[in-house]
């Protein structure tokens, strides 16, 4: 899990002002469909109309982030910080400004800065930068909190807020038995909740972020729901199949799990750039489906499409573990094929 995981889902958020924000939500549809390289060319030509615009600068650095996600690497994390560092320089100036600015301009400023801060602690816990991270945690967090101060009815500011407190519940866990510590799980779940049912514009995000949160949590039947209405609002996304996938398999529902994983290799073959790491989970979480239901031929069929693209160099350290495990799951497999005379192909 990456450091204050719930930060990428910040990437879909805020307030729209309909007379000059309509791009973001190009640049939304486009990044959960792991366009990237499009989406960033929307917010390129956004900045180059309006160069103080905070919201592309933002959206710039979230579109990074989220594409440094998807491939396992840090490759674009200089872009990222300038874009990151802009966005709350500019808003801080805001801020600062003797000028009076409404209450609602004022919650939105505040939400992008505690959005801003955010990013910055997850890049910075990724890089090792663990001191640093949590300083930029607790500015979120802060900045969050006056957000729905100003205005309580920025229902994704709650999103930002909940999925915080179940996450340094989460990860510090061993510590909630102190009574300064607590644990926050519960009401972190509620918070996100409110944000969904309040209809925020990161709805769907939140259902997201909420799935891995009760798959996490051990709720794994309570997953499904959401699992379903995101894959039907977004069905060619990879990103949103994910959360399918993991919750079928997660409630042992191979009959549901296996054409999700199936799916996956579809959209992930298609992509712009496909992230071969994740051809190999998928194809690995098909291998241990067709093992855990005694079906051997196909498993050593997989297995061997698995172990195939052991020579890929730009493989993440998870993929390989999972190549080790699918070594592991063959050798398994040919015993029972072996045991039950089933023969066995010298090729994929």
């Amino acid at each position: 899990m990456r450091f204050l995981y719930f930060i990428i889902c910040l990437l879909f958020i805020g307030r729209v002002f309909p007379y000059n924000d309509q791009w973001i939500d190009l640049v939304i549809e486009l990044t959960i469909n792991n366009k990237f390289n499009r989406a960033i060319t929307i917010i390129q030509e956004q900045i180059n109309t309006q160069p103080d615009d905070y919201k592309a600068y933002f959206y710039l650095a979230a579109t990074y982030q989220a594409k440094m996600t998807h491939y396992e690497n840090l490759n674009d994390g200089q872009l990222f910080n300038s874009a990151i560092n802009k966005t709350i320089d500019i808003v801080e100036s805001k801020l600062k400004s003797d000028k009076v600015i409404s209450d609602s301009l004022q919650a939105d400023l505040f939400f992008y800065l505690g959005s801003a801060y955010g990013y910055r602690a997850s890049f910075q816990g990724e890089t090792g930068k663990w001191y640093k991270a949590i300083g930029s945690g607790r500015k979120a967090k802060k900045y969050l909190d006056r957000t729905i101060t100003t205005d309580s009815t920025f229902y994704d500011a709650y999103l930002g807020i909940g999925t915080y407190k179940y996450w340094l519940s989460s990860k510090t866990k061993f510590l909630i038995w102190l009574p300064f510590i607590g644990d926050g799980r519960d009401e972190g779940i509620e918070l996100i909740k409110k944000a969904i049912d309040n209809n925020c514009r990161s709805k769907y995000m939140a259902m997201h972020q909420l799935i891995f949160i009760l798959l996490n949590y051990e709720k794994y039947t309570e997953a499904i729901p959401y699992a379903e209405l995101v894959k039907e609002k977004f069905p060619e996304s990879e990103f949103m199949w994910m959360a399918v996938a993991h919750t079928y398999y997660k409630n042992n529902d191979f009959k549901k799990a296996e054409p999700a994983y199936v799916k996956l290799l579809q959209l992930a073959a298609s992509g712009e750039e496909p992230n071969s790491s994740h051809i190999v989970k998928y194809r690995y979480k098909l291998v241990y489906i067709y093992f855990e239901q005694e079906r051997y031929s196909e498993c050593y069929k997989e297995c061997k499409k698995v172990i195939a693209l052991s020579d890929n160099k730009l493989l993440s350290k998870k993929a390989k573990n999972d190549l080790e495990k699918t070594r592991d799951i063959l050798e398994k497999c040919r015993k029972e094929m072996d045991a039950k005379g089933l023969p066995i192909q010298s090729q994929p």
